[in-house]
């Protein structure tokens, strides 16, 4: 992977490994989660993880943003899931379980839906939703918040 002016290019093999990638600022982390976005296919299943203010629903909304041209993407937080779709483009499923407190809760969430296949799924706190996740999924762990540099570990699935 090359880094020229800021905009992130990724050599062949740049997601066939696990690896790091430090965006100093918000336009790179925006620009690598659109070149990340580029990668996934309907089926894909993409868990953010992070503490609060790492970042993890921005990163979302550039993938959003990327593979369906929304500009308007919101945190699931309190609805849970959003779906984004626009004809001839793969859909989005974007859920959140940070208010998922118990195994009795996410049973009653519907969640499982969203794994349905025909989407690119994104999970913030995906600890909270692990029964649901499949074992063959990406990792994304981003580290830091505020106005600092974000550094994502990337693990790809095999």
């Amino acid at each position: 992977m090359a880094k020229k002016a800021g905009i992130v290019k990724f050599t062949a093999s740049a997601f066939d490994a696990t690896f790091q990638e430090t965006c100093r600022d918000i336009a790179a982390f925006d620009a690598f989660a659109a070149k990340f976005a580029q990668r996934l296919r309907p089926g894909d299943v993409v868990a953010l993880e992070g503490p609060l203010g790492a970042g993890k629903t921005r990163f979302a909304r550039a993938l959003v943003r990327a593979i369906q041209g929304h500009d308007e993407v919101s945190s699931p937080t309190f609805t849970l899931r959003h779906r984004y779709e626009r004809p001839g483009r793969t859909p989005v499923e974007h859920l959140d379980g940070y208010r998922i407190e118990s195994p009795a809760e996410l049973a009653e969430s519907g969640l499982e839906e969203a794994f349905g296949g025909d989407a690119v799924v994104l999970v913030e706190w995906p600890e909270r939703l692990a029964p649901l996740l499949p074992s063959r999924r990406y990792r994304v762990a981003i580290a830091g918040a505020g106005e600092e540099p974000r550094t994502l570990t990337i693990e790809v699935p095999t």
